[in-house]
């Protein structure tokens, strides 16, 4: 439910040059604050002598965050005429009679044969029936979140409409132990459910032209969107989509108006244009005549338009359902504006949800909102109150990432640890007489790998344009942090990015095969920087690890040629930071020392 406020601000002035003036000034004052006192936020006029927006009993329960905070102000309470149990808030406008009454599931069923629990719900506790003539009013009930219900956070709230069970966006207010339905037209009941699964969650990916999925990850994957098709001007498409072998995985042709900036020209063209939509649309069907459906990833939706993309998203859904095809629907994160508080512009996550077969929503990069404060769960928490749990797959990610100010940008484990430099010598060179000691160090200015509790992996920060950077890896352990959340609440699946960047196959399929149910999650490894000396015949002369970025080896006497390289290893995995080649000879003359950092 939206709510708006406004409050204008409104200023007297007076001349000092006449008494009088400031009595007639004193007096507009006046008249002005009596007559604010009678608008809204305050409306004293309701409040003494009854109106549409008065407070009653049955004044609706003030949604909260899930830590049990205010999450947003609760639209003023109708003064319509209430019947409910005591633990029933019900607002209704002026003049309308509701009422509300538990009933046993027996009992309702008894009465309405036809309904049917929504496949993979289980009804909690009784059901309220709801009463009123005529058509449905707009308003708002709060039932109560029971012990039996176990957990408040993963329950739902659906609306009998007298032939099938909705489900209807709520919030949970902790502090009066409630689940709250958003503003809306009464249903004929409601009633409280837990989703659990009909089937094993699925796991997804989106890859790019031009990469590949390792054969290691694909018997996990359920869905997957091959490369992507741009949307340019006059709702034309650009791009390609990327080829992959056939198996036991559903296809979806991506389409986006992201990348290095959102086009949010194009896409307001298009939905300001009932014509250019329509041929867009035909468009995006013949482009899914060989997917299993379409995954329209269209951002930055302004406010102002977002009617028209629900629309849009509706009308595309019923054109593709036409052709046996399928859609989902890629949300980016939406703004955190306060805790358990989300703001989604331009695109009506409710609306979406009711139009899409899937829904997938990204997980914000940020590695800072996986911290006590559980913000990356909030979201999740909060989006199952949007879309139903069983279309509702989040957007985990297998990459590093790098965070300049607030700007966040994803990369492999492999580019993001190009930061720590070349290697190169501080003493000594690739030509050394027996028994000289050469020192060794990574040319960059990354500082020592620290550990992350909070994201459960690595990080370290450089400097580059003036600019801190905060890089954190990725593992097998972060990565698998991430899909228990999905797992948490009761999601139908993640889809992975960057899965093609990965490297530890073993670490990474073990945490979608525990999130499937085949096995433990991995567990934190350590990770250090490992030096290694090598002879010709691979034999290790020296090594050493920690966090150092330098290393000095004494030297030998046996002459001939050997390898100095440096490794980042986390668990079983290693990654090369490069290698240097020295010969020991007794024509490499008098040794002189360099310093090159």
């Amino acid at each position: 439910m939206e709510k708006e406020r406004s409050m204008e601000e409104r200023s007297t002035s007076t001349s000092k040059k006449s008494t009088g003036l400031i009595v007639v000034g004193i007096a507009v004052v006046a008249v002005l604050i009596i007559a604010g006192l009678f608008l809204p936020p305050i409306s004293l006029g309701d409040r003494l002598f009854g109106g549409d927006d008065v407070v009653t009993e049955g004044e609706v329960a003030q949604p909260t965050s899930e830590a049990g905070s205010t999450a947003a102000e609760s639209a003023d309470a109708g003064n319509g005429e209430v019947t409910a149990p005591d633990s029933v808030s019900v607002s209704v406008p002026a003049g309308t009679a509701v009422t509300v009454a538990e009933t046993a599931q027996s009992d309702f069923q008894s009465a309405n044969a036809t309904a049917v629990t929504p496949t993979g719900k289980n009804i909690v506790g009784n059901i309220y029936t709801v009463g009123y003539e005529g058509d449905a009013p707009v308003g708002q009930i709060a039932l109560p979140v029971t012990a039996e219900m176990e957990d408040g956070q993963l329950v739902d709230l659906y609306g009998w409409d007298g032939a099938r069970w909705n489900f209807m966006s709520s919030t949970i207010n902790n502090a009066e132990q409630k689940i709250v339905m958003d503003e809306a037209n009464l249903p004929q009941a409601l009633s409280v459910m837990q989703h659990f699964y009909a089937a094993e969650p699925i796991i997804g990916a989106t890859v790019d032209a031009g990469e590949e999925l390792a054969p290691e990850t694909l018997p996990y994957l359920s869905q997957i969107s091959p490369g992507y098709l741009k949307l340019a001007a006059n709702g034309e498409l650009e791009g390609e989509l990327a080829t992959l072998p056939t198996g036991g995985y559903d296809l979806f042709a991506r389409v986006t108006n992201a990348g290095a900036i959102v086009d949010q020209a194009n896409l307001s063209a298009l939905l300001a244009d009932p014509a250019l939509q329509a041929a867009h649309i035909a468009k995006l069907v013949e482009v899914s005549a060989d997917h299993t459906g379409l995954n329209l990833d269209y951002q930055g939706v302004t406010p102002q338009q977002r009617d028209q993309f629900s629309q849009f998203v509706t009308d595309l859904a019923n054109a593709l359902h036409a052709q046996n095809k399928q859609l989902v629907i890629s949300l980016d994160t939406p703004e955190r504006i306060g805790p358990g508080q989300w703001e989604t512009g331009g695109q009506d996550w409710f609306a979406i949800g009711q139009s899409a077969d899937s829904v997938y929503v990204r997980l914000p990069y940020d590695p800072t909102e996986y911290d006590e404060n559980e913000n990356a769960d909030s979201l999740l928490v909060w989006s199952a109150r949007q879309i139903p749990r069983e279309k509702l797959s989040l957007v985990a990610y297998a990459q590093a990432v790098d965070r300049i100010g607030e700007s966040f940008l994803t990369m492999s484990n492999e580019e993001a640890l190009k930061n720590f430099g070349e290697l190169q010598f501080v003493q000594g060179s690739e030509s050394v007489a027996p028994n000289t000691a050469v020192e060794v160090a990574l040319s960059g200015n990354a500082s020592p790998l620290e550990w992350d509790g909070d994201s459960l992996t690595y990080k370290y920060s450089y400097e580059m344009g003036g600019q801190t950077h905060h890089v954190w890896l990725n593992n097998a352990t972060s990565f698998a942090n991430q899909l228990q959340l999905a797992r948490l609440n009761n999601l139908r699946g993640v889809i992975v990015e960057g899965l093609a960047d990965v490297t530890d196959l073993t670490g990474y399929a073990a945490a979608m095969g525990a999130y499937t149910g085949d096995s433990e999650f991995p567990q934190p490894a350590g990770a250090a920087i490992v030096w290694t000396v090598r002879g010709a015949d691979e034999s290790i002369l020296a090594s050493n690890n920690g966090e150092n970025l330098t290393f000095s080896w004494e030297g030998t006497e046996n002459l001939g040629d050997y390898i100095i390289s440096a490794d980042f290893a986390i668990g079983e995995n290693i990654s090369s930071l490069g290698t240097l080649a020295v010969t020991i000879t007794d024509d490499a003359g008098t040794d002189v020392a360099t310093d090159e950092t």
